[in-house]
């Protein structure tokens, strides 16, 4: 169950305002807040998909990814790749930006999209070669666009 003030979406606001953006409507995470990181001139974040803490503890309890938790976050609802994935590069819930699964019908299109590769789902030219403007389609920003530091 997505915790509404400690998930991935709170982590993209604290990395937003930090990197002197404006964030949408998710506070930032308090584990990381926004003026710990400005003084930073680089900021790396490592996304490892579908691994929990409960993998990370079993396997490396020890290990330098287990002895670096500040805190323990929830993905989003539905936790599918593609929807958290879209939550990491906008900064938004689910709900706001409303990609739900790998396979989307885009009535636009007529056609039913692998949303992150981009393709349609039985083949075909990648909507980007075919002249498809993804954030006209889509009505979505990266948070690359809105944030100060360069990416």
């Amino acid at each position: 169950r997505p915790d509404p003030l400690n998930g991935i979406v709170n982590l993209m606001g604290s990395l937003i305002e930090g990197l002197g953006g404006q964030r949408h409507s998710a506070p930032p995470l308090q584990a990381l807040l926004p003026e710990e990181i400005r003084d930073y001139r680089q900021v790396l974040l490592l996304v490892v998909d579908g691994l929990g803490m409960a993998p990370l503890r079993a396997l490396s309890p020890d290990g330098l990814l287990a002895r670096s938790v500040r805190t323990q976050m929830t993905s989003v609802f539905p936790s599918t790749t593609a929807t958290a994935v879209t939550s990491l590069m906008t900064g938004l819930y689910p709900s706001e930006h409303g990609l739900t699964g790998w396979h989307m019908y885009f009535r636009e299109l007529g056609t039913v999209l692998a949303v992150l590769p981009g393709k349609p789902r039985y083949g075909g030219v990648p909507w980007g070669a075919s002249g498809v403007d993804l954030k006209k389609l889509l009505g979505l920003s990266p948070i690359f666009d809105r944030i100060q530091a360069p990416s």
